[in-house]
């Protein structure tokens, strides 16, 4: 894990100096500062802001600004504020589909903004009457954005009172997006800037998305730009086909959500088994606004075709003016779908999902829904209450009849129009928000576990506690299958994010299919993120256990209630057992002290015998070495005697206390984990020793330390000799 770490941080950090060398700043003859964006300090959305006022730009006459993403992202891009000054005196060129950190003196930016059209760019606020804003209106501010040739990702609506009535507040949010992993901006002044004077100011925010979620579900041709073929799973492929009926899978115009290249045709094919139809839903169409009522001359279409080749005698729908969601089912197994543009004038296109369906499975789906509608309609004609007393009742049944037959009811239709205006679903979106207060504990898993997962799925798993809880996640079914070295960089993931200084952090990336070892928040929140870039036969995906908790998971002890994570081992309730650090086997969460209080009776001493020992840190594990640490003790104050412990240490190790009192502490900093440490620990009464007589003075027997008849034994031999050798030199009168 460690060197995966340095590897990716290796990486970026080469990755970013290369783009400063190669970033160009100046072109066009004039002399730019040029403005480098690789991160968001570790919020979901960084920030963008550039003003004259600025002493970076004094001197300079324009500014070129890359936004650069990790390889396989995409830039996202809002803005809030475009002040310029007026007759184009500033020029903000867009350029979304660069391949590096350069662009040339020929480049064609692909919108040029001037302080006149500045507003179909930016995020804005409308206030309208509630009785005023209806579908129409609605529909209205969204054609007027495609007409701009600007992207509306979002609609949002807040409501306040003004004098009695509704006033409903909507946001139009205009995003723009780039087709790699860079976008280039260019802020041409036009005339030398006079420091510190203002003449212009633009702000926004930009994120990354994962590229891999708009990849499209089929296979490209050989030799074609955007030509692709698409094909049900094979028989008896596992539990694809089994799912097939209900699996949707995604295709999009080229470059999509960016916009797509001008003067481009692509032929999407679809060839399903004999006695299949094919299911097409489109959920985002955003085309330039066609004022003519035909689609023959429109610049930019979609024609279907129900057959195998697209040829007009087999034309069923023709697709140019479209704003809200449009389904189109085969008669057949085969269909064509042919995306024509002839304009340089281009927008962000489609998004569509498509599914092949066994007809018998349709048949039997259908019969189902007029069961169902046979049942409301004998629930209507066998009511015995007086009609007229009920009226209203009853129009509610037929209205729920209805809704069996047509699938849909006005409210349905209204909030397809307005779904047309936000970014199309990258795939399965399963996010969810799991409470403390609402559950304890429970049980998570991907998308139709224990089946495939859709592709493109991406799902956020958000856990929510209180004070001092900590979620713990068990997983009990882990598969995402990885390539072999791959390091999770091409693989189906499962990222695990913790709350560092307030903000989410990633700090592990999970793939493969090796059990994971247990998780633990640092505090009361965790996010999980999957992506599920395809779906595979071996695709199961993953189960996992939570719970909210406060002991840490060390369940051996008695936990002291006023302090975190401190436990006390008394001899009178168990003279042995085990315990560890937090989260063990898995790793131990960040910032946090826990302390074991080893308490035993008169004459006992405390053995302890740590068996797994794995905290992260290099020796002396002091907070100059930025290292966690295991601290041994025979007081509550700090024992000279022990030595910090820390580093991995295979063989064990173990230690006795010099009375009936021991404690350990466990710390962990901020920065890099373990897997922490397990131990045993035994009281036992020591053995009193036999003490004799002294022999010797005092002093010698201070000094040497002689205390036991063992200990005397070399003495006594010593003076035997002595009085012998005297009593010889006595009886030879010497």
């Amino acid at each position: 894990m460690i060197l995966w770490r340095l590897k990716t941080m290796w990486l970026y950090i080469m990755t970013t100096a290369i783009a400063l060398l190669m970033c160009n700043c100046d072109g066009f003859g004039k002399v730019c500062k040029c403005i480098n964006q690789s991160g968001t300090k570790g919020n979901e959305w960084g920030s963008l802001a550039i003003a004259s006022n600025e002493s970076r730009l004094n001197g300079y006459e324009c500014a070129l600004i890359y936004i650069r993403g990790a390889p396989g992202e995409i830039v996202e891009l809002r803005f809030y504020d475009i002040n310029l000054r007026k007759g184009c005196q500033d020029e903000f060129q867009i350029f979304p589909h660069l391949k590096e950190s350069m662009i040339s003196d020929t480049a064609i930016p692909e919108e040029v903004i001037c302080a006149e059209n500045a507003g179909q760019f930016v995020t804005t606020n409308t206030s309208l009457q509630s009785d005023s804003v209806d579908a129409t209106v609605t529909n209205n501010i969204v054609e007027k954005s495609d007409v701009d040739h600007t992207y509306e990702d979002n609609q949002s609506a807040g409501h306040k009172s003004f004098n009695g009535n509704e006033v409903v507040a909507v946001e139009r949010r205009k995003t723009l997006f780039s087709s790699d992993n860079i976008f280039g901006l260019r802020l041409d002044f036009k005339h030398a800037l006079d420091f510190p004077n203002t003449y212009f100011s633009i702000s926004g925010s930009y994120r990354f998305v994962d590229k891999a979620l708009f990849k499209i579900d089929g296979n490209l041709l050989p030799t074609t730009l955007c030509d692709y073929q698409f094909l049900p799973y094979p028989l008896h492929y596992g539990q694809e086909h089994k799912y097939e009926n209900t699996l949707w899978r995604y295709f999009y115009s080229p470059r999509y959500p960016a916009k797509y290249p001008g003067h481009i045709k692509c032929a999407y094919k679809f060839i399903g088994r004999p006695n299949t139809i094919v299911e097409i839903e489109f959920q985002a169409i955003h085309f330039a606004e066609n004022r003519l009522r035909s689609c023959i001359n429109s610049t930019e279409k979609i024609t279907i075709y129900d057959h195998k080749i697209a040829d007009k005698i087999f034309v069923i729908d023709v697709l140019c003016n479209v704003k809200q969601n449009k389904q189109i089912t085969s008669t057949g197994p085969n269909l064509v779908i042919e995306f024509e543009s002839s304009s340089n004038r281009t927008t962000n296109g489609f998004c569509a999902k498509y599914r092949f369906i066994d007809i018998q499975w349709k048949i039997n789906s259908t019969t189902k829904h007029k069961s169902s509608r046979n049942m409301l309609s004998q629930q209507l004609s066998t009511s015995s209450v007086d009609f007229d007393s009920t009226k209203q009742s009853q129009l509610k049944i037929k209205s729920k009849i209805e809704n069996v037959t047509n699938g849909s009811n006005m409210n349905t239709e209204h909030k397809q129009r307005n779904r047309s205006t936000s970014i199309c679903p990258p795939g399965s979106n399963c996010d969810i928000v799991l409470h403390s207060s609402t559950s304890k504990n429970g049980s998570i898993q991907s998308p139709l576990f224990p089946g495939p997962y859709p592709p493109r799925t991406f799902c956020r798993f958000e856990f929510q506690g209180n004070g001092r809880q900590r979620v713990q996640i068990k997983f009990t079914e882990f598969t995402l299958p990885s390539s072999e070295g791959d390091d999770c960089e091409q693989s189906d993931t499962l990222s695990v994010l913790m709350q560092i200084k307030g903000k989410y952090e990633p700090v592990e990336t999970l793939c493969g299919d090796t059990m994971p070892k247990p998780l633990m928040s640092n505090g009361p929140r965790m996010l999980l993120e999957f992506r599920g870039r395809q779906s595979g036969k071996g695709n199961r995906g993953f189960k996992a256990d939570f719970i909210f908790l406060e002991n840490f998971g060390i369940i051996s002890g008695r936990q002291i209630p006023d302090y975190e994570c401190s436990f006390v081992y008394n001899s009178s309730f168990e003279t042995s057992g085990w315990f560890h650090s937090p989260n063990f086997p898995g790793a131990y969460p960040r910032n946090i002290e826990c302390n074991y209080y080893f308490h035993g009776r008169t004459m006992e001493r405390v053995y302890i015998r740590f068996t797994y020992f794995d905290v992260e840190g290099i020796f002396p594990c002091d907070e100059d070495s930025s290292s966690d640490s295991v601290e041994l003790s025979n007081f509550n104050s700090v024992d000279r005697k022990f030595q910090k412990y820390c580093s991995k240490i295979s063989k064990g190790f173990s230690v006795k206390s010099d009375g009936k009192f021991f404690r350990v502490t466990f710390r962990s900093n901020d920065r890099l984990d373990g897997t922490g440490f397990r131990a045993s620990y035994t009281f036992e009464v020591e053995k009193p020793t036999t003490e004799i007589p002294t022999l010797a003075s005092e002093s010698l027997n201070s000094s040497a330390g002689l205390h036991t008849l063992n200990d005397l034994i070399p003495y006594y031999f010593a003076i035997l000799s002595l009085f012998s050798i005297a009593n010889v030199f006595w009886i030879n009168g010497l």
